[in-house]
């Protein structure tokens, strides 16, 4: 289930089908000597003859191996050709089956390979040896050659499929296909003999999704690769047509819908700008070419432009594209020019030949980074930082993550915080129109009896209660004529609970622990509000939680413990990243003023991540009493987890919750057992974009104690859906752990 906010890769961008370029070899001529057959409607010029006897010799430096030992990998494969042809040399190792390519850089290292190898025994199995036929043709550039009839698929259809349908449809369509897929996640946790696994209803483990609350003009972040349309025209854009077809060519993204008119307006800006340098777009074929991608990442007032080109070997004329790329986007003169009036804060320059290689980027103009505001937690973003790419939707899913961790039950500091924000909540003229008229959905144990709210009873047997705008209104008229007063709306926990609550907290907690947690938050909240005053550039930022605070859900269940905050509380932030989700979640708690004491405790393997998160705990005004962030292995990090925590703190005594937000493709089985081997671990939320690649790492943390997974297993007690990609098929899952 990608912001300084994070130097890692972005996961969101494949989300909206983005496809990006591939850099393949192609067909060689079949005989150089024959003539061959012009259409008259592509001339050959000396640029495609030097390509014709380029691939020519790529190709006769292809060897094939067969018959090579059965479950061989590609790591394997790869130490095994080094040893026996060389390493320096080696290129393009590709597997199928009990079959090998690779391509070496001459034809005469190709003939050496073959003697080298050819009768070579290994594992009982006498390997075949043989130069290869041409690598099959993957694409040509659709400006210098003709290519079958392309798809009548725009943008707009290829980057957000469901664009056209009724998002109340779209919203019907995800559930179905996370109800099939829990289903698939049950049935792989009977064959892996979990515990009661037969007796779960895979449909009630599926809770209501949670919408997006804006459904266009959602991303912040994009990339747009430069090329030539259909026409042969410079085009920025998404790539169309497929490899495959030999159809290579660029989309304009006008159609699309789930990015700002500033956005495009920029994009737009930058395909004249290319037109104007006189440069040619990177050719991904023959690799030649300058411009090759435009990233723009938006945030309110903030605008960064990354702009990436194949590295120049001019140096005098890449400095001279720099300073025309600066005079374009950030020069003050063309603010008096209506069309040129969209400009960029901040700008970035990056020469990368493939992208495999490790990304630089060298800021040459503006800002060194952008900012976002998310539940009233404030992140500077970098060119190379990940951040979820729809900033409205991240209110919603980390206050998701919050209500599923149970970090905010019971808490009568948090109800005002949401009745606060009820009176300051959504803008209803600004939401867009597939907003218009929604409700908004807070889980309650037991409403107050309060006219207009009608109640309603979900899978897990919790009372909800549907607030209205009209409700919403109410609320605000009540407020102003009694502004002394405690808002109309509150949220009360059952009686029994209160009674239960105190108990529990006088037996475990001394009073005069209690007065010190209260002075504690009081003299932080007095901090907080100081720094907000006096920072001038937060505060003409706009507050995310404004708009989706209402958005934000409590859980008051009699059957969690409602002492767990009452004591102290450990928020393991696992795969942190820059700290954006257990940031949030500390500020939620600070404004809560909830009673006890909680730490956040943040690991990340990034080290430049781990600094930007530090970096952001202090614009935050949390200090290392409050967080810490290390860099290291979660399953090494476990291990020294007492050491990490302050003097005062015993974490086996600490309620610790665990927030798991891996990459895409998921977690390393040892984090998973480094989960289950922590025994203070008992509730761990596990975050993914790519459910289905999630599904072996849930398995594996519910699988049944034995020598390969020690620890006590856990088990799955919710999946909430959050829609994080209107109009795509995609959706992000939250899943509820217990143990």
């Amino acid at each position: 289930m990608e912001e300084a906010v994070g130097h890692t890769e972005d996961k969101s961008d494949s989300e909206n089908g983005l496809v990006q370029p591939v850099d393949d070899s192609t067909n060689s001529k079949e005989d150089s000597d024959l003539p061959q057959p012009v259409d008259d409607a592509v001339k050959q010029t000396s640029a495609g003859d030097e390509r014709d006897s380029r691939m020519e010799s790529s190709a006769s430096c292809r060897v094939q191996l067969q018959n090579l030992p059965r479950y061989m990998g590609h790591k394997q494969i790869k130490t095994f050709l080094a040893k026996n042809v060389g390493k320096s040399s080696l290129r393009k190792i590709r597997m199928f089956s009990d079959t090998v390519y690779f391509s070496l850089s001459s034809p005469e290292e190709a003939e050496k390979a073959v003697k080298s190898l050819n009768g070579f025994e290994m594992k009982g199995r006498i390997i075949t040896a043989k130069i290869s036929a041409p690598e099959p043709q993957k694409g040509k550039d659709v400006s210098k050659c003709s290519c079958d009839t392309p798809s009548s698929r725009t943008a707009r259809e290829i980057v957000t499929p469901l664009a056209d349908v009724d998002y109340d449809e779209q919203l019907e369509r995800k559930m179905s296909d996370a109800k099939r897929l829990a289903t698939t996640l049950v049935r792989n946790m009977i064959s892996a003999n979990v515990m009661n696994a037969r007796a779960i209803n895979a449909w009630n483990l599926v809770q209501p999704i949670r919408r997006s609350p804006y459904t266009t003009c959602y991303r912040n972040k994009c990339e747009f690769t430069a090329g030539h349309d259909l026409e042969g025209n410079v085009c920025v854009g998404f790539v169309g047509g497929r490899f495959s077809a030999n159809m290579h060519y660029i989309l304009p993204m006008d159609t699309c819908t789930n990015i700002s008119e500033r956005m495009k307006g920029i994009v737009k800006q930058f395909q004249n700008f290319i037109v104007d340098t006189g440069e040619e777009t990177f050719n991904e074929f023959e690799r030649v070419g300058v411009w090759k991608m435009l990233t723009i990442r938006e945030f309110a007032d903030d605008l960064m432009i990354i702009v990436t080109v194949f590295p120049i070997e001019d140096r005098e004329k890449e400095e001279k594209l720099k300073e025309s790329l600066v005079e374009k986007f950030l020069s003050k003169d063309n603010l008096s020019d209506e069309e040129n009036r969209l400009r960029a804060s901040s700008i970035y320059w990056q020469r990368l030949a493939n992208a495999s290689d490790p990304p630089i980027y060298e800021h040459i103009a503006g800002s060194p980074y952008i900012y976002e505001t998310i539940l009233d937690t404030r992140f500077r973003v970098s060119p190379g930082a990940f951040f979820q790419t729809n900033s409205y939707g991240a209110a919603v899913l980390y206050s998701t993550i919050a209500e599923q961790a149970g970090l905010l039950n019971g808490n009568d500091g948090l109800e005002k915080s949401v009745a606060e924000n009820l009176n300051d909540a959504l803008d209803l003229n600004k939401t867009d129109e597939s907003s218009e008229g929604t409700s908004v959905l807070c889980h309650v144990d037991k409403p107050d009896e309060t006219a207009g709210v009608a109640k309603s009873v979900d899978t897990n047997g919790d009372v909800s209660c549907i607030i209205s705008e009209k409700n919403i209104e109410q609320t605000k008229d009540s407020t102003k004529e009694s502004p002394g007063k405690e808002p109309a709306l509150t949220l009360q926990p059952d009686s029994t609970m209160n009674v239960q609550a105190n108990e529990e907290a006088s037996e475990s907690k001394s009073a005069n622990e209690a007065v010190n947690d209260l002075e504690y938050n009081s003299a932080v909240g007095e901090e907080v509000q100081s720094a907000e005053e006096s920072d001038g550039v937060a505060a003409k930022k706009r507050k995310i939680d404004d708009d989706v605070g209402i958005f934000r859900m409590i859980v008051i269940n009699p059957l969690e413990n409602v002492n767990s905050m009452m004591d102290t509380t450990v928020i393991l932030d696992v795969c942190c990243g820059t700290g954006t989700i257990g940031l949030c979640l500390m500020s939620l708690l600070r404004r809560s003023k909830t009673k006890g004491r909680r730490y956040l405790m943040g690991i990340e393997m990034v080290p430049e991540a781990t600094e930007d998160a530090k970096c952001n705990a202090s614009d935050n005004a949390f200090t290392e009493n409050d967080c810490r962030f290390v860099t290291g292995k979660a399953e090494e990090a476990f291990r020294r987890l007492r050491f990490h925590m302050p003097l005062s703190w015993k974490v086996d005594e600490a309620n610790v919750v665990g927030i798991l937000d891996p990459p895409r493709a998921g977690i390393h089985e040892k984090v998973v057992l480094g989960c289950r081997m922590l025994s203070s671990l008992k509730r761990l939320i596990f975050v993914s974009c790519e459910p289905s690649l999630a599904l072996k790492n849930l398995v594996d943390l519910c699988r049944p104690r034995s020598k390969k997974y020690d620890g006590q297993p856990f088990k799955v007690t919710s999946i909430t859906p959050v829609d994080m990609f209107p109009q795509t098929k995609h959706c992000e899952w939250v899943v509820r752990l217990d143990r």
